[in-house]
């Protein structure tokens, strides 16, 4: 098992008895597969690959999803299946296969390639339908439907929820292909589920409400990314989107770095354009997930394909202030990869578990290769700030701030740090800041003229 400790703020150059430092810690839980049970052999001096694990094909697993200590993937290695792994081990649980029958799962491309879960304890899957717009020679009819279905895990029974074509209807649903990711937010009595359109700007937001899709979807056409390209946003192939609530989601796809984007599809915030700035490496890899804990914000993304070293490894950031620009960047993960097998997909499936302890475990897999588990911790910066050892009835304005932060009794010292522990600012004997260079999250500590300690957040915009 692999721990890495990153710290949030660093030595700080004054030697106040302050409290310990807030940390995000990431951990690596599990790590199963090529890389995750290779190991190095001295005598060759180089690291030998094992094998995938047994219940993983080519790339016939290309999506999975964590519900009740469980990930549920969707698998076509040998027949229609859901494979049932436990989450706390990532061992599969044999028993708990979930088979399916032609009648039960069948059309499209593949009759079984998405799979998400709801809040009520059900699941959903999808075929991968590569052109709704197909009408069968013979009969003349549609023969491109995209179909998505509910299962319940303790009984395996199914129910035909989507069945949708769009012939004849290209003005107003301009593409063929869905299915490559589903992701859903909420339940089957109000909620929805998204799935990215390959090689489009476009993502379908399909509404339920009591266990009714509507018949058509929403579409939200992106209106910017990065890169930027002449014409429209280019989802490329295996674009993942994660619903962050009722009117945002994060997206990634082998074309594009990650965003958060409305529902109208306008651009909330992504990495910055700047070729020297930390952000996602994208190459050829669409997969992310987005998760809150103590009051922080983060978004782990499947960053490289099996041409880029690590090979097929995602990377794991915290948003600043709600925005991806300055974003904090903790590690690229697994360290090793996950293997050197191609995945001609170019989707890398991710599932997240919220922790009763306020902690997150992102999964994460890329097929044909192996699938990994890694728990994510962060101190709340609030109670970071709220020990009594800070005892000054100091306090600053305005916050958020732009220009200047001020002082409500003089300070004889203050120090801004920023999320990485770097000082940024110190002024003595003063009741002011200059704060117009700066830009994110801060945390400011220092000492009042009546040697009373004094730390609080503040953003800076």
């Amino acid at each position: 098992m692999k721990k890495f400790t990153l710290l949030f703020i660093g030595f700080f150059a004054f030697s106040l008895a302050f409290a310990e430092t807030p940390t995000v810690e990431v951990e690596e839980l599990w790590h199963h597969g090529q890389a995750g049970d290779g190991e190095y052999d001295p005598d060759w001096d180089e690291f030998v690959y094992a094998s995938a694990p047994s219940w993983m094909g080519g790339t016939t697993e290309r999506a999975m999803t964590h519900m009740d200590g469980k990930i549920y993937i969707a698998s076509r290695k040998d027949g229609i299946s859901i494979v049932v792994l436990d989450a706390e081990t990532g061992n599969q649980i044999e028993a708990e296969t979930i088979t399916f029958s032609g009648e039960d799962v069948s059309g499209g491309t593949f009759a079984l390639n998405g799979i998400s879960s709801t809040d009520c304890g059900m699941l959903l899957i999808s075929n991968l339908a590569t052109n709704t717009q197909s009408i069968d020679e013979d009969t003349e009819e549609p023969s491109g439907h995209f179909k998505v279905y509910s299962v319940d895990p303790a009984t395996h029974d199914v129910e035909t929820l989507i069945e949708w074509e769009n012939v004849d209807r290209d003005e107003e649903f301009p593409f063929n292909r869905l299915g490559d990711h589903i992701t859903f937010y909420g339940d089957l009595n109000d909620g929805y589920m998204l799935a990215g359109v390959s090689s489009s700007p476009f993502v379908t937001r399909w509404n339920i409400t009591d266990n009714q899709f509507e018949d058509d979807p929403v579409v939200i056409e992106l209106q910017e990314a990065i890169p930027a390209s002449e014409g429209p946003v280019n989802l490329s192939f295996a674009a993942m989107a994660y619903p962050i609530n009722d009117n945002a989601f994060a997206i990634n796809g082998h074309g594009i770095h990650t965003l958060i984007a409305d529902m109208e599809g306008n651009l909330l915030t992504t990495f910055s354009d700047d070729e020297e700035a930390v952000r996602t490496t994208s190459e050829g890899a669409g997969g992310v997930v987005y998760f809150e804990i103590n009051n922080r914000e983060f978004i782990a993304a499947a960053a490289t394909n099996w041409t880029h070293d690590p090979k097929m490894a995602f990377q794991l950031f915290e948003m600043i202030d709600g925005s991806l620009e300055n974003a904090e960047y903790y590690g690229t993960f697994p360290e090793i990869g996950t293997g050197d097998d191609s995945n001609a997909s170019h989707g890398y499936p991710m599932a997240l578990d919220i922790l009763p302890d306020n902690s997150a475990v992102v999964y994460y897999m890329a097929p044909n290769n192996g699938i990994a588990a890694y728990k994510v911790t962060a101190d709340d910066l609030e109670t970071f700030i709220s020990t009594p050892e800070y005892e000054s009835n100091a306090s600053i304005y305005p916050n958020p701030a732009t220009d200047v932060v001020n002082f409500s009794v003089e300070m004889s010292f203050v120090e801004i740090f920023n999320v990485t522990g770097q000082r940024v600012a110190l002024e003595r004997n003063t009741t002011s800041v200059n704060v117009a260079d700066l830009t994110g999250t801060f945390i400011i500590r220092g000492e009042d003229i009546n040697g009373l300690q004094f730390s609080e957040v503040v953003i800076i915009k």
